[in-house]
């Protein structure tokens, strides 16, 4: 879910009735609070920042992808659903920028 286009469009009149009822219902089934950046608005992650800091070869390789490359290792991240989810994706972006 866009959450920004959302917020967009509702800041100017222009949502619908069944554009709101997904809202809604994205509120409430916890999909809207796991809405997560786009890519253009993607950061690093803090997690990741300190992997690529302890690996200076996958912090290269990193560094040589371009945005579309970046975005695909930072969104599984973005998208793990517990901590350990989350560390486990961590571990294998990381395994990933160091096979190249």
């Amino acid at each position: 879910m866009n959450v920004e286009r959302v917020e967009a469009l509702t800041a100017a009149g222009r949502m619908r009735p069944p554009g709101l009822a997904e809202v809604a219902a994205a509120r409430a089934d916890g999909r809207w609070a796991a809405a997560y950046a786009a890519q253009r608005e993607a950061v690093v992650p803090p997690d990741l920042a300190e992997a690529l800091a302890a690996r200076p070869e996958a912090a290269a390789r990193f560094e040589a992808l371009g945005r579309t490359g970046r975005y695909r290792v930072v969104l599984p991240l973005l998208k793990a659903r517990t901590p350990a989810g989350r560390a486990a994706r961590l571990e294998r972006a990381v395994l990933g920028l160091l096979d190249g």
